[in-house]
């Protein structure tokens, strides 16, 4: 993912740009491989040889399910500049952290592509995030000279400011210091960014409330001074909803510090104050995406369901972003964790499951129904079967199909724990 989380329109025109302009040869999947500038040594042999030779470590820390990082590997690391670099200068190696999570832990690596540059034995710098053969080169650059990634970009923006504010450059500063670990700069830089960056680029307007809440978020749990940070900004917003000069801005902002900070209550308790106030339907509108996540989060169902825009579109939605239809069922109806067709109709399988849950427990008795036969036509295996009845037993409304469905899946091993309080429910009725 973006270090600097920009979003993925930001990412793919980079990524289309990398591709347009890396020659042929490097992509065709028939030649001769490029050469790699990375060793087949481990992590604790890679030590050893960057002391031995007295030369920089590059750790790169990737999955073979990373788009990014595929990315790179068809640009970046087969540049014959960074390539020539890498061998001349450092001891370079890969880390699946799937192969080798604890090696991942013990590096504290969060996201992918993350590469780490170890000096004398100790990091010295990391970078996060799909970096062009230009970005690496002008980062290794940085650390020949011993300036950190941070520090040349807080040279860049002095630069930029005598002339004007440099907002991408300032967020992507926030987001370096919160991976390097330095809360305090990133807590001061997300502070000014908040209250500042609107007014120099309004186009920053959804980056605000999405990618870069969603770092402050992070950092909020982190390091408690951010967090009091945060929260005094969204008490100040809070102050401004109960005034004069309240606009619908000034809500989304709100509820989006209340996620921040961890305060799920207070949106909760506007939540419950307003729900049924058909002038206040606008509003929770605008919220709705915060909303669905605290109520999922805190179960409540019924008021998940009732908020729910469009459930049929939602349905058909998810099917469609994970490709349900691309992959097929697993035949031998076992658990597959590594593999990603499994999971993204799992994935599909537990959202639509839910979908149908709340539109129950919400008295949208026919959407739910449009939701489970969109499923039910999409998916033979039996989970999505169960997995209907199972949120239906979660949000307390049994119907007669659900027997029915539990027939039909015969004597799957889930089905009779689902059967027992199927008729549990029956009977309490």
């Amino acid at each position: 993912m973006s270090d600097t989380r920009i979003g993925w329109m930001v990412f793919l025109g980079i990524a289309l740009a990398m591709i347009a302009r890396t020659p042929a040869a490097a992509l065709a999947l028939d030649d001769a491989p490029a050469p790699s500038p990375f060793r087949s040594m481990n992590y604790d042999e890679a030590l050893a040889a960057a002391a031995e030779s007295d030369t920089p470590l590059l750790v790169y820390a990737t999955a073979v399910w990373c788009g990014p990082c595929r990315i790179m590997e068809q640009t970046t690391w087969v540049d014959e500049r960074v390539v020539e670099r890498l061998r001349d200068s450092m001891v370079a190696i890969k880390l699946d952290v799937d192969e080798e999570p604890e090696t991942a832990r013990k590096l504290a690596v969060r996201a992918m592509p993350t590469m780490i540059v170890f000096v004398d034995g100790e990091e010295f710098d990391r970078k996060v995030g799909l970096q062009t053969a230009e970005q690496m080169l002008e980062w290794l650059d940085g650390v020949e000279r011993g300036e950190r990634g941070v520090d040349a970009l807080r040279r860049r923006i002095a630069e930029h400011e005598q002339r004007d504010v440099d907002i991408e450059a300032r967020l992507t500063l926030a987001q370096e210091l919160l991976v390097a670990g330095d809360h305090e700069h990133s807590t001061r830089e997300y502070v000014w960014l908040w209250r500042n960056m609107l007014d120099h680029d309004p186009a920053y307007t959804g980056v605000r409330v999405s990618f870069m809440a969603s770092s402050m978020k992070e950092l909020s749990e982190m390091h408690e001074p951010a967090a009091e940070a945060f929260g005094a900004i969204r008490d100040e917003v809070e102050a401004i909803l109960r005034s004069d000069e309240a606009e619908m801005s000034h809500l989304v902002d709100w509820v989006t510090l209340n996620e921040v900070v961890g305060d799920d209550e207070r949106t909760l308790a506007w939540f419950d104050r307003v729900k049924d106030d058909p002038e206040a339907e606008n509003s929770i509108y605008r919220v709705r995406t915060r909303l669905e996540r605290v109520l999922r989060e805190h179960a409540r169902w019924a008021d998940l369901g009732s908020i729910l825009a469009n459930p049929v579109v939602d349905a058909r939605r998810t099917l469609a972003t994970t490709r349900f239809a691309e992959h097929p069922p697993n035949g031998s109806g076992e658990a597959d964790p590594n593999n990603r067709g499994w999971l993204a109709r799992r994935h599909a399988i537990s959202e639509l499951s839910l979908l149908y849950g709340a539109c129950l427990a919400a008295g949208r008795e026919d959407e739910a129904n449009e939701v489970a036969a969109i499923l039910l036509d999409a998916a033979v295996e039996p989970e999505a079967k169960l997995s209907l009845v199972g949120w239906a037993v979660h949000v307390g409304e049994i119907r007669p199909v659900h027997r029915e469905w539990l027939d039909e899946v015969g004597d799957h091993p889930d089905a009779a724990e689902l059967r027992a309080a199927v008729e549990d429910a029956g009977a309490s009725r």
